[in-house]
């Protein structure tokens, strides 16, 4: 399994939680590395989240639900070989 975690935004310091604003890919699906899987905000700033590997996609946390940076927002689970 590897963790997909809400991203720390440069000059967004003083701002530590953010919300996930937008799932592109839903929960159970496959993606790829590079996909783009959600957009966050972080007071002002929007950012893409990217897939970091190949697998299912698995939703921790909702669309609006307050995170802090750093910490896991989904995983995605390696196909069974």
């Amino acid at each position: 399994m590897t963790d997909v975690e809400f991203p720390t935004v440069d000059g967004s310091r003083a701002c530590l939680t953010g919300l996930v604003s937008v799932w592109h890919v839903g929960d159970g699906e496959r993606v790829e590395p590079g996909r783009v899987v959600a957009e966050v905000e972080l007071g002002d700033v929007e950012t893409e989240v990217l897939a970091p590997a190949a697998g299912v996609l698995r939703h921790l946390v909702s669309v609006d639900e307050i995170s802090a940076q750093g910490v896991p927002i989904a995983r995605v689970e390696q196909a069974e070989e």
